[in-house]
């Protein structure tokens, strides 16, 4: 976050406080938000969890495992299983 706010004339927090200003929430919020919408997408096209974790960036599958369960509830494996007998 340093780096773009000096790129952008301005401190961490001032970036921080503008961007949540203008998304609703803070950055780190934002990005795990993406990583989570974006691993549902690699779920439902029959990814495998460890080829979605690797992909984008955990740095292993229970660490994205844990995240993932915090966001929606269950984990990876489960909601896809959910989302698929909804179908």
């Amino acid at each position: 976050q340093r780096a773009i706010a000096a790129a952008c004339g301005m401190s961490a927090s001032a970036l921080r406080a503008r961007f949540a200003a203008a998304t609703g929430m803070p950055p780190t919020a934002w990005r795990i938000r993406q990583r989570i919408t974006r691993a549902q997408s690699m779920l439902l096209a029959d990814v495998p969890v460890a080829a979605v974790a690797a992909g984008l960036g955990y740095p292993n599958v229970p660490a994205f495992s844990r995240q993932f369960r915090q966001s929606c509830g269950m984990p990876p494996a489960a909601w896809r299983r959910a989302r698929l007998a909804e179908v």
